[in-house]
């Protein structure tokens, strides 16, 4: 700032100056013990100034339900912050007389001042942000820095307004660059001199710098410099730049939408015309309003738009991966731990995949970290392919990726792994470009399924839980061999209950047994052998694909887990046409029996766990057998339990044989075929 310029603003003999009744008024109000009738003796002191007043006051813009004859009225009907701006606002009417004659755009000051006050008056009420009457106020009177400058310097300062043009809000830097300083600063030193309170001077001196301001008069400030974005719209022919930036301020600053923010201009351009004939001043030619607001619609309209598209690109940004494009970890956490919720409640379910390249780490020392991104890339790019809209892909970390399937039950979530691995198999991914020692790697994936399904008796305590039991799926794939797929139940494995088996599509051509891992105390995983034709057995190969036309076999299967009684009925569902019936308890199938067991009323064979709450497998055999319309039907016994005593007693119970899960999971096909070898030794024996 130019001090020597801005002193000769304030010493010139013409600056402007209020009325001593004005200078009363001020005084009066600062006074907080002051009365109504000292408030309306000072007005009354300028008849000029007190008619003006009553004028204005029964105008149509205030629409007083009955007309005011008095100040004193007036005083009470409007209250004193509503007479003091009007007063004031017609002091510094009298202020700016004279100074068209210099050649300074008096109807355009007032035009902008107009608008400018009438909205701030709107926005005020409108947000409760601050007094409406200290807005309006804080409006009309922003800009008499420019009366000053005006006084001082005459054509120069019109120049300089002529140099920045129509729009206001260039004049505050070519100011700078011509004057040394701008009317925001002689409006200051003007008001101070003026004595005006500390909150218009801080109106007239921040009203270009609001975005910045901080003080306990910020709301105020803002309130006005928003406002003065309304006049721009309503003055301006070009005023895409006001309007988009009243839409940004009005939302940033006092959470306004786009539709209040056209009502509220519409307020100020109706407003302002009512006080520009209230205050009797000119203000050229009347915009075009209905166009300025139609525009104004179109303009917000597409800001907000643009914003909405802006956030979620910045939201998508928080929470995506930068080099593979799936989502981040962030992402993957808060997402599983809403879809566990969703699962939770009836009908509900969810499934993770947790998929992890193989030997990645040779990848990268072999052929370069370039390589390894374009792997991990592609690998992205086809688990996004496969997924689809099914779920969502998400890079957990390292070479490591997440599935969530909300709404996914354990059969579809197989399938889905068993697609992503096979996909991933199938083709070899592309090198080119990376300076690696091969134009295309074979890739191969391990994958970890996890699913919630209460319905089915598939639980977990928590999303925590499920996503554990994923990624230990993973470890056992990596450790039975890689390029497979394995799934876990929750739970401490019980070693006389380890055995689960896996539930797989009946119409692949690959070999699918299944294998326990033990994993420590936590999750039991299972895990199918890779994709790959392998020779069987006559036996099990008819065991695995029975003819068409084989009659349902009946079995009742005696489980207490849910989750390994669900997943043995697939399995035997689907690999020997069987229809299952499931019990949680020895006691629970001698009822079933008693009532009978499918068209046939009894069943063709009987699966029994060991360990069993109540009655256990020896002597739920030991039972049956003493009844004679069951003596012959085919009993099994499975159990975790390698003691040779275990063995021999459920036997000698009747037992028709002695099955370890560990020899089950291990090759379900050549499992199942003894089991109708037995049930085939049980007919001939019967027979």
């Amino acid at each position: 700032m130019s001090a020597p310029s801005l002193q000769k603003v304030l010493s010139c003999s013409t600056l402007p100056s209020l009325p001593s009744a004005a200078v009363r008024l001020l005084e009066l109000t600062a006074d907080p013990h002051v009365t109504i009738t000292q408030i309306a003796g000072a007005i009354q002191s300028d008849p000029a100034m007190a008619t003006k007043v009553l004028k204005t006051v029964n105008s149509s813009y205030y629409a007083l339900q009955q007309p005011c004859r008095t100040i004193q009225r007036a005083l009470g009907y409007l209250g004193l912050n509503t007479v003091k701006s009007v007063a004031l606002g017609f002091s510094l009417v009298e202020c700016s007389k004279g100074a068209s004659k210099s050649g300074f755009d008096l109807d355009a000051y007032w035009r902008r001042a107009t608008f400018c006050a009438a909205g701030a008056k709107r926005l005020a009420t409108e947000t409760r942000a601050c007094d409406p009457e200290e807005a309006f106020l804080g409006a009309l009177v922003q800009d008499i820095g420019m009366l000053a400058c005006n006084a001082t310097f005459g054509q120069d300062y019109a120049a300089v307004i002529h140099e920045a043009g129509e729009d206001h809000d260039r004049l505050f830097t070519t100011e700078r660059q011509a004057l040394g300083f701008d009317h925001c600063s002689a409006g200051e030193a003007l008001a101070e001199r003026w004595k005006l309170p500390p909150s218009l001077v801080r109106c007239i001196a921040r009203h270009h710098l609001a975005v910045t301001e901080n003080s306990e008069f910020t709301a105020l400030v803002r309130v006005v410099a928003l406002a003065g974005v309304f006049a721009g719209a309503l003055t301006l022919k070009s005023n895409g730049e006001k309007i988009e930036r009243a839409g940004e301020w009005g939302k940033s600053w006092f959470g306004l939408t786009s539709e209040r923010v056209v009502g509220l201009i519409e307020s100020a351009a109706a407003d302002g015309a009512e006080l520009a004939r209230a205050l009797e001043v000119r203000t050229g030619e009347n915009p075009d309003i209905a166009a300025i607001l139609a525009s104004a619609q179109e303009r917000l309209v597409m800001q907000q738009i643009e914003l909405q598209h802006n956030n979620e690109v910045l939201v998508k940004q928080t929470v995506t991966d930068a080099l593979t494009g799936a989502y981040n970890r962030r992402y993957f956490d808060d997402t599983v731990s809403a879809a566990f919720k969703a699962a939770c409640q009836p009908g509900g379910s969810v499934s993770v995949l947790f998929i992890d390249a193989d030997k990645f780490k040779a990848v990268n020392d072999e052929h370069g970290h370039k390589a390894g991104d374009a792997v991990l890339m592609e690998l992205s790019r086809r688990l996004a392919e496969h997924v689809g809209d099914a779920g969502d892909v998400c890079r957990y970390g390292g070479e490591e990726f997440g599935v969530i399937l909300p709404a996914s039950t354990l059969d579809r979530a197989m399938e889905m792994a068993e697609s992503l691995r096979a996909a991933m198999e199938a083709t070899p991914v592309s090198l080119e470009g990376t300076g690696a020692k091969a134009q295309a790697i074979k890739v191969t994936i391990s994958v970890g399924v996890a699913s919630m399904e209460p319905g089915a008796g598939i639980s977990f305590a928590s999303p925590e839980a499920l996503v554990h039991a994923a990624d230990q799926g993973v470890y056992a794939a990596k450790r039975g061999g890689r390029n497979r797929v394995c799934m876990a139940t929750e739970g401490a494995i019980d070693t006389a209950r380890a055995a689960r088996p896996l539930a797989r599509a009946a119409s692949t051509p690959r070999d699918e047994s299944s294998a326990r891992v033990a994993i420590g105390g936590t999750p039991a995983v299972h895990a199918a052998r890779p994709g790959g034709i392998v020779k069987q057995s006559p036996a099990s190969a008819a065991a695995a694909k029975p003819a068409s036309g084989t009659p349902v076999m009946e079995i009742l299967l005696i489980e207490d887990d849910p989750m390994a009684a669900h997943l043995m009925s697939l399995l035997l569902q689907k690999r020997c046409n069987a229809r299952v019936t499931v019990t949680g308890s020895c006691e629970e199938a001698l009822s079933a029996l008693e009532k009978g067991i499918g068209p046939r009323k009894r069943p063709d064979l009987i699966l029994c766990d060991m360990l069993l709450p109540g009655m256990n497998g020896e002597q739920f055999v030991r039972e049956l057998r003493t009844r004679p319309v069951f003596g012959i039907t085919p009993v099994i016994v499975v159990s975790a339990s390698t003691e040779q005593a275990d063995r021999e007693l459920c036997l000698k119970a009747g037992a028709n044989a002695y099955a370890l899960k560990t020899e089950m999971l291990s090759d379900f096909d050549r499992w199942l075929a003894g089991v109708i070898q037995t049930m085939s030794g049980a007919a001939k024996a019967a027979a």
